[in-house]
């Protein structure tokens, strides 16, 4: 299986706590997306092996369905 990678870029300039208004720092907004990325990382990763295995992915290859059309 070829290994495949998808990005998406983005620029943060600076963020609000929608609540209170108040102005987050840098290093805040730079933490708090970290987590945002690895978290979907981890989810996307987790739904992948979870749904498209070797298997799923030599009968899609074949043409086949669960049928067998």
């Amino acid at each position: 299986m070829a290994n495949l990678m998808a990005t998406a870029t983005c620029t943060a300039y600076r963020a609000v706590i929608e609540g209170s208004g108040e102005r987050v720092d840098q290093a805040t907004l730079r933490a708090r997306v970290g987590f945002l990325a690895e978290l979907c990382q981890d989810l996307t990763v987790r739904l992948l092996a979870a749904r498209w295995t070797e298997t799923d992915l030599d009968t899609l290859a074949a043409g086949i369905d669960a049928q067998g059309e």
